[in-house]
């Protein structure tokens, strides 16, 4: 199968790939639901590790905040993030007082003006310690009401103590001017970085390793609401204690000794920075509603994301977060490609132009492909014509394959990609500059369009199928319209369609299986009705105006003819002459053509306004309420009856070359011209596959009915 896909209106935008880092890219206050213009937002999700470096002021930024909000003394302030706290650890609320000359959209953060106003820690577990802020999205505290008034920058600090000796800071930073405030001053103020030092016990805690009996603050801590942290056998001693607002605060002084941190730095602990580390005791009631909350909150955002505008689900995020299980959900690489596939679908329709792909069957031609086109297209044609995992065998494209044929032909390419963009970028970071701008940089990571077929069964076949396609590294497949168990190759004929409606259900069946895989993956919805001339059930109304049937009421349906002449013994050759003499005495028609033609032959003195009556009285009604319609305007029932019915790695190199230029003229060109003058068998690559032979097998079987027949007059092969 040779495709050429055109840029698709109902395509989905890029999602934010969920992990376990996060960023606090939302504010609101009392006044304000929700704000993003007024935070310095973070460049990536990643957290920060120096705590020496000026970027713990603000983290590293996009740039600085193009609003300042204004936040009345004595209100609530928050932020909230992208997810929800995965990592444990504490979290603080800082107030920066912006200096004369600056303003909260220019000052850097720089100097000793800053001041903690909240802090969230946590309480001692035998078997690891409980933070108080895990699992929550928001955090808010309260403006102390005699803070003067002015522009702040208002910082928000969470530690995520999940790798112990490895701490990491989760930072943003939003700009505010208070009103309405007090005469409060702080008696003694901070420069950050400095309110944390690197061996803070605080920072260097083992989560793991709970030792009970002992207590320690964190850094910059406010003593009239302070948790304290049991950490070692000694207790905090607290210096310098200052009053800001009539609270006490006081700077730990302890110091971890370097054998201890050895000892931890050889712990067994397991978690990474990467996913969420799993419990070792199963959550309480509430804490398993937290979570579960958590997860649909983010899965409804994962819905409404203008990546899938226009998309209707008729299901709800908790439906799927249910399904999911208690094991987080990690973005897989097909996403990433699935993501560049939209951007380039997204280009390709700006620019009113065709995103052009050709078939790939092996890594040789995939390598050779990467340099001119910007898709690689797997056929189900050629995985069933060249590679199946049916032990083998081969055979033409009737969708009878095993289904994980084309996902495993996918996997192999997709492998292969990742093997040849691991040279290509390991060839150019051993180069110097010099030599790097002299070197081929082929992007070889081209995003692959699978051939899913009809989804091979029901229901729960489509998405065993979606899933694999999804852990192959498929960026989109395309689902047909075609009767299961009757598909045939779009090239050939014979074509049985499903209705609507249940192609509809493919389709939803398999955007569930992506979502609770949180995959991106693009679904395009093919039809073969342009040549499809059968239906397998005609229960769906939203089919019934395309139906076509006979008005002749004194003749046997077709399919009894068929069926006496089968009982009779005729052959098939038979069989295709007595069916081609009916459909030639029985001129087919729509309802809507027939209910014309009975009002243009009545007595109707309007026949133009009783069928415009009719059209708009009938628009969207099936055909049952067609005929009552029908009948009511003619005072008579209308007789109408729908029962009667290739190469090298080098020629691969130069017609992906040609290809991207001419298009299927560069295939006719360099392809099939030299099969058909040397006489090659593969011209008629269907009959080369086994087609008529596969055909004349089950037009045995099926008595040969040519209405089915997969190499009828509508198959592509006759124009050779």
């Amino acid at each position: 199968m040779h495709s050429k896909f055109l840029p698709f209106l109902a395509l989905l935008l890029i999602p934010h790939l969920v992990n376990a880092h996060y960023i606090f890219d939302k504010f609101f206050a009392e006044n304000i639901q929700e704000l993003k213009t007024n935070i310095r937002q973070p460049k990536v999700v990643d957290p920060l590790l120096d705590v020496t470096a000026d970027d713990m002021r603000c983290n590293v930024n996009k740039g600085l905040a193009s609003q300042t909000a204004t936040i009345p003394a004595g209100s609530m302030v928050g932020f909230e993030l992208d997810t929800v706290i995965f990592h444990p650890g504490p979290a603080a609320f800082y107030l920066g007082k912006v200096p004369e000359g600056e303003t909260a959209a220019t000052w850097d953060g720089s100097g000793p003006q800053w001041f903690k106003i909240a802090e969230w820690g946590g309480k001692y577990d035998p078997e690891m310690w409980d933070f108080e802020p895990l699992n929550v999205r928001k955090l808010n505290t309260t403006i102390p009401s005699s803070t003067p008034s002015g522009e702040y920058l208002l910082r928000v600090e969470q530690i995520g103590l999940l790798i112990p000796l490895e701490p990491q800071f989760y930072i943003s930073c939003a700009q505010i001017k208070v009103v309405n405030g007090g005469d409060g001053f702080p008696a003694s103020m901070v420069a950050i970085p400095g309110h944390i030092q690197p061996d803070d016990p605080g920072l260097l805690l083992d989560i793991y390793h709970p030792i009970a009996g002992t207590t320690y603050t964190v850094g910059l801590s406010i003593v009239a609401h302070e948790i304290r942290l049991p950490y070692t056998d000694r207790h905090l001693s607290c210096s310098q204690p200052y009053t800001f607002f009539g609270m006490l605060y006081a700077r730990g002084q302890l110091r971890i000794p370097s054998l201890a941190r050895t000892a931890k730095a050889m712990s067994s602990a397991s978690a990474t920075s990467s996913i969420p580390a799993l419990p070792l005791q199963p959550p309480s009631v509430d804490e398993e509603a937290t979570l579960f909350n958590a997860r649909v909150q983010e899965m409804e955002e994962f819905f409404t994301q203008p990546r899938f505008k226009g998309i209707k689900r008729p299901y709800s995020a908790s439906t799927i977060v249910a399904k999911q299980g208690s094991l987080p959900v990690l973005p897989l690489p097909s996403s990433l490609l699935a993501d560049k596939l939209f951007k380039l679908f997204s280009r390709a329709e700006q620019e009113k132009k065709p995103v052009h792909t050709m078939g790939a069957i092996d890594p040789i031609q995939m390598t050779q492909m990467a340099r001119h086109q910007e898709v690689v297209y797997v056929s189900g044609w050629a995985a069933s014509s060249v590679l199946t995992t049916g032990n083998n065998e081969v055979g033409p494209d009737l969708g009878d394959y095993p289904y994980t044929t084309v996902p495993n032909q996918v996997h192999r390419i997709f492998r292969a990609q990742q093997l040849h963009d691991k040279k290509n970028y390991d060839e150019r970071m051993t180069a110097t500059p010099e030599q790097r701008v002299k070197l081929e940089n082929v992007d070889y990571l081209r995003p692959i369009i699978a051939d899913a077929d009809t989804g091979h069964g029901g229901t729960s076949a489509v998405m065993k199928l979606v899933k694999l396609f999804v852990e192959s590294g498929t960026s989109a497949i395309h689902l047909e319209d075609q009767l299961h168990g009757g598909k045939k190759c779009g090239h050939l004929g014979g074509k049985v369609l499903v209705p609507t409606s249940t192609h509809i259900s493919r389709l939803i069946a398999s955007r569930f299986q992506t979502d609770l895989m949180k995959s991106t993956m693009l679904l395009i919805a093919r039809t073969d009705s342009e040549s499809g001339k059968l239906i397998s059930s005609t229960v769906d109304a939203a089919d019934h105006e395309f139906i076509l049937g006979v008005t002749k009421t004194d003749s046997q349906p077709l399919a009894q003819v068929i069926a006496e002449a089968e009982a009779a013994g005729a052959s098939g050759a038979e069989i295709d002459r007595l069916e081609k003499s009916w459909v030639d005495e029985h001129p087919l028609c729509t309802f809507d053509q027939a209910v014309a033609k009975e009002i243009e032959a009545s007595s109707i003195k309007d026949k133009e306004g009783a069928l415009k009556t009719y059209n708009e009285a009938a628009k969207g009604k099936s055909n049952n309420e067609a005929r009552a319609i029908a009948a009511d305007i003619l005072n008579k029932q209308v007789s109408w009856d729908w029962d009667g019915l290739h190469s090298t790695a080098v020629t691969t190199a130069e017609l992906a070359r040609r290809f991207k230029d001419e298009g299927m003229l560069a295939y006719v060109n360099l392809i099939q011209k030299k099969e058909k003058e040397i006489g090659c068998d593969v011209l008629t690559h269907q009959k080369w596959s086994g087609a008529n032979y596969i055909d004349r097998i089950l037009s045995s079987v099926s008595a040969g009915s040519s209405s089915t027949s997969a190499v009828g007059k509508d198959s592509t092969e006759h124009s050779f």
